[in-house]
């Protein structure tokens, strides 16, 4: 098969080769790749992989053979750390949901880390209905998924990204105030999804009710806010997204949730993609079909 794997000798880090289908083990199911969906994260990180390491979060596609209860042929979005920009990949069983008939795999593969993260992150807020949710880089693909979310629970979302361009279609998703900076002035939070890194990181904490929580999801952990210890999670994903990816699902199919794919493209065009991403010039997702 092939696959993109990382290679320091090119300029992009990166090149497509042939390697042996994966052999899926026990509890895993082997998947014929027809979308993968990329993501700022994996690819930033690209260049620091071993030479030949197969990365690749996201995709979805059909299973080649039967699988726990999945017969052969069952569509499905799948999640893993690595092994995903390829045309077949190996996936946990717990980490991968059936794709309704009304979702298409494209809009599907777009679901695992930052919708999943989106969920997760706001799971973690408890009940956010009448309450006012800061999501801080709202332009990318965590934070578009964070504002629908958010809304939908009920909230009162306050949206920033980094300019006013990036701020585009934020108020559609249901942001009722969108920002470009957090002056001081602006009305305390409840809860703050921290989507943008660590340059709003301090001013984002500034804003927090006493009872708030600050959920951290980007950036490092160099110059942490001083907040009590029941204000501040640093969020992981984890696994086990079945559930999660089940329910992502119907929202999509029930046309409540818009994953927002912004740019698509044959994965010959894995490179391109990838260099925009870098740039920040994708407000949105984007997805490579095979």
């Amino acid at each position: 098969m092939q696959a993109w794997v990382t290679d320091p000798q090119v300029s992009q880090g990166i090149a497509l080769r042939e390697v042996p289908i994966p052999v899926p083990g026990r509890g895993q199911a082997l998947v014929a790749v027809r979308a993968i969906s990329l993501n700022r994260g994996e690819v930033r990180d690209l260049r620091q992989q071993p030479a030949g390491t197969i990365l690749g979060w996201d995709t979805a596609g059909v299973l080649l053979q039967p699988a726990g209860e999945f017969p052969a042929g069952t569509r499905v979005v799948a999640f893993g750390w690595r092994g995903g920009w390829a045309q077949y990949r190996a996936v946990n069983l717990n980490d991968l949901a059936v794709v309704p008939a009304e979702v298409e795999l494209g809009v599907a593969s777009t679901l695992p880390v930052a919708a999943g993260t989106a969920w997760r992150a706001l799971q973690a807020c408890g009940n956010v209905h009448g309450r006012r949710v800061l999501i801080t880089g709202a332009a990318g693909g965590v934070g578009r998924f964070a504002v629908q979310l958010a809304r939908l629970a009920g909230a009162h979302v306050v949206a920033q990204a980094s300019t006013s361009a990036r701020t585009a279609g934020l108020e559609t998703l249901g942001a009722q105030e969108v920002v470009t900076t957090l002056p001081a002035n602006l009305a305390p939070v409840d809860a703050v999804l921290e989507c943008g890194g660590d340059d709003l990181l301090h001013a984002a904490a500034g804003l927090l009710k006493p009872t708030g929580l600050l959920v951290h999801i980007s950036g490092s952990q160099a110059q942490l806010p001083t907040l009590a210890p029941s204000q501040y999670l640093r969020f992981g994903l984890g696994t086990h997204l079945r559930a999660d990816l089940e329910r992502l699902l119907v929202l999509v199919a029930q046309g409540q949730l818009d994953t927002q794919i912004v740019w698509r493209r044959d994965w010959q065009r894995f490179p391109t993609a990838a260099e925009l991403l870098l740039a920040r010039h994708i407000n949105g997702k984007a997805v490579l079909d095979l």
